[in-house]
């Protein structure tokens, strides 16, 4: 719906942003699964079965963001849609609905924080919550990203409406805003199951987040150069 919206403000057709939602949620779903999978290859190699259980939990939203880019980008090529604008808007989508998904892993316990010593912390009892943190106080974090996110869907949504600045700006927004903000907020989460690189100085979300920085740098350098932000 957003997305629809940005479309229309900015004359674009908006049917096939809602083709492009349809697309970006169904190969976004498989991509989360995937790299969820991957993350936790030895136990799905002993439940082969349990692989497609996605309504069972077991999502990573960067391998939703990354499978759900190729696919949007093949199809807004194939219907020749103008890429670096229809990369903003579904951006901004993307971001917004990510901000309400970390509200859902919130509700339901995953993806939860680490020891917490102030009053606003939070003691989950979800099955997800891994030990020794369950019915501890623990960093809201699922909330720390969600409302961070929220602020970020809002500067994207100003840069695509401003017609003064080039379309791509958003992406580069998206790029450096989330990359920090992805990498700040796994200081603060207390489950490994999303699995770590370096031995435990670097997550593999923030691995992923900083190469999703230096992509919006590189993409900055690039067009300073050709002076077209």
């Amino acid at each position: 719906l957003l997305g629809r919206w940005l479309a229309r403000s900015r004359g674009l057709n908006p049917a096939p942003f809602m083709d492009l939602a349809l697309v970006a949620i169904m190969s976004g779903i498989v991509g989360a699964r995937m790299f969820f999978v991957l993350s936790n290859l030895d136990y799905y190699r002993q439940h082969p079965g349990e692989m497609a259980d996605f309504w069972n939990g077991g999502l990573v939203f960067y391998g939703g963001l990354i499978l759900g880019t190729v696919a949007c980008l093949a199809y807004g090529i194939w219907r020749r849609m103008p890429l670096w604008l229809s990369t903003d808007i579904v951006l901004a989508g993307v971001t917004l609905a990510h901000a309400f998904g970390r509200i859902g892993c919130f509700a339901a316990g995953c993806c939860h924080g680490n020891y917490c010593p102030y009053p606003w912390a939070v003691r989950p009892q979800s099955e997800f919550v891994e030990d020794p943190f369950k019915g501890q106080p623990v960093h809201p974090v699922q909330l720390y990203e969600s409302f961070s996110l929220f602020f970020l869907a809002g500067l994207m949504v100003w840069l695509v409406r401003e017609k003064k600045l080039r379309d791509g700006a958003a992406t580069i927004l998206y790029c450096l805003g989330y990359g920090i903000i992805r990498f700040v907020m796994e200081a603060f989460r207390g489950d490994e199951s999303r699995g770590f690189v370096l031995g435990h100085w670097l997550s593999t979300s923030q691995s992923i987040a900083l190469g999703l920085f230096l992509l919006g740098c590189g993409i900055l350098v690039g067009r300073f150069r050709r002076k077209n932000l």
